[in-house]
């Protein structure tokens, strides 16, 4: 342990804790319910001064190739599905999750969900980020059992008469996705949090002076383990450290984060510790820029499985998919360079496209393009085969009555007539010999 960070061990004791969990979604146009977003969340532009402004002008746009539609959700939805009733406005939604089944109150923790938020793309993928409060770092560990598929969190909620009720917290999140028409991405028995982003803010009240003390503070929320206890772990690859700038007045930064392929970690200093404040930036600046990476990765899984249960004889279907794939590939993505005008989100969302292999996920379609149109041109082929087929049918077909047809020309024509349509007989045959001889030369 350095020096500093035992120095600061009674501030990193008393952190403030909070956690978007970024769910990864689908839809289909038939079943998506933009009606049901309307009438039950508010509609939010994104505002963020982290992302350029053009970047900003095209996701707010309505019929860009990278358009993104941000919903608030009202926190009443959940509350109304959990407690069977609204919430006043002074309520805070709080409730509890243990490990393993643990239905005691004094064996839980307590757990606030203090947002619901629904991105849309145009690209049949979605996103739900849910904003949690919670006050120790093994709860969120509780939730999401990062790196295991079994799941092993149960939430509990106290009803108005002190009744301590269980419910199934995913299983409401479900419900509600489904009234939009969103499914999980990768539906499957595990919990929904198995593929989340995991996006985890903590806030102390004094600054870093060293670089090394917000690297081991975001490893330790990585790991979601306790910050006052540092921890290691040399297994640990797909690690990068973003910081703050080092304000040369102070000699001491703001803030850093730990990014990899499932979590982004940020731990951020601030004396006035103001956590409700700092998520709702978080959310505004950091959670925009996660899901701009993260949306290039689902949308390719994405076209993948549309391709997959799409019939191929169907060619305006494929027709339809491929020019979707050619208008992604070509204006749907955004490189590094042009996201921000600050030099650490750049590096940031770098990162978790690196880590998440979305640049070479994007470049596979360029190679799937190629196979479909490659199948596309074998379809058109084989229907203009066809249809070459039946007009050389009808053609056969007429030939015994065009035979008659000249026959009776003949016997009641002139003797010209005659010569004449022999001539063009022979000179017709002629030709077909020639070309004939021609074929076989070539």
């Amino acid at each position: 342990m350095n020096i500093e960070y035992q120095q600061l061990k009674e501030y990193l004791k008393k952190a403030e804790l909070g956690s978007f969990l970024i769910v990864p979604l689908k839809y289909s146009n038939d079943n998506f319910s933009a009606d049901w977003l309307e009438n039950n969340s508010e509609r939010i532009p994104f505002t963020t001064t982290d992302i350029n402004e053009s970047v900003k002008q095209t996701i707010n746009a309505e019929n860009t190739a990278n358009v993104v539609i941000h919903y608030k959700l009202n926190k009443n939805i959940l509350y109304k599905n959990i407690f069977g009733k609204h919430k006043t406005a002074d309520e805070k939604l709080v409730l509890w999750v243990s490990e393993n089944d643990k239905n005691e109150k004094s064996d839980s923790e307590p757990i606030e969900i203090t947002d619901l938020d629904i991105y849309i793309f145009h690209t049949q993928v979605a996103f739900l980020s849910v904003g949690i409060r919670y006050n120790k770092m093994n709860v969120l560990n509780t939730i999401c059992n990062l790196g295991y598929a079994k799941r092993i969190s149960s939430y509990y909620c106290e009803k108005e008469d002190g009744e301590i009720c269980r419910f199934d917290l995913e299983k409401e999140i479900k419900d509600i996705c489904s009234f939009a028409g969103l499914q999980i991405f990768l539906e499957s028995d595990c919990s929904i949090f198995l593929d989340s982003y995991i996006f985890t803010v903590a806030m102390i009240e004094k600054r870093f002076k060293n670089l090394e003390t917000i690297r081991q503070a975001t490893f330790n929320l990585h790991l979601m383990q306790e910050l006052e206890n540092p921890v290691e772990d040399e297994s640990e690859e797909d690690i990068n450290y973003v910081y703050a700038v080092k304000a040369q007045s102070l000699g001491s930064y703001r803030w850093g984060c730990c990014v990899t392929s499932q979590t982004m970690s940020y731990i951020v200093a601030d004396s006035d510790m103001n956590i409700t404040a700092e998520m709702a930036e978080q959310l505004e600046s950091n959670v925009t820029v996660i899901l701009l990476a993260l949306y290039q990765k689902y949308t390719c899984l994405r076209f993948r499985e549309l391709l997959a249960i799409t019939d191929k004889r169907k060619i305006d279907r494929l027709k339809m998919l491929k020019r979707q794939m050619l208008e992604f590939k070509a204006y749907g993505t955004i490189t590094p360079a042009n996201l921000s005008r600050w030099h650490n989100v750049k590096q940031i969302y770098k990162h978790i496209l690196e880590t998440n292999e979305i640049n070479q996920a994007v470049e596979n379609i360029g190679i799937t393009l190629d196979i479909l149109a490659e199948h596309q041109k074998e379809l058109e082929n084989d229907r203009s085969s066809k249809i070459m087929g039946l007009i050389t049918l009808f053609g056969v077909v007429s030939i015994p009555a065009s035979v008659l047809s000249i026959i009776d020309y003949l016997a009641g024509g002139s003797l010209v007539s005659v010569y004449a349509a022999i001539i063009t007989i022979l000179s017709m045959g002629i030709i077909i010999v020639l070309m004939l001889l021609q074929n076989k030369k070539e």
